[in-house]
């Protein structure tokens, strides 16, 4: 399978549905999921960072880590 790649993404806690949520860029798309599983609100950036790329992989894209941004 061949993967897109992402140009970034960014994590970043939905207060309203108590989930983080991952949006991932590719050109002037945005592709935004809830991060599964949920990590809870404390997680470490490495976590979160480390979820996002495997998620975003099994969605078809191939994501650098130091492309990924958290935001708190």
């Amino acid at each position: 399978m061949t993967l897109i790649q992402a140009q970034g993404a960014s994590v970043a806690w939905d207060q309203q549905k108590k989930r983080w949520t991952l949006t991932i860029h590719i050109g002037a798309e945005v592709i935004k999921r809830s991060l599964e599983p949920s990590p809870v609100h404390e997680a470490d950036d490495d976590a979160l960072v480390t979820l996002a790329v495997g998620m975003a992989k099994d969605e078809g894209y191939e994501l650098r880590p130091e492309t990924v941004k958290v935001a708190r």
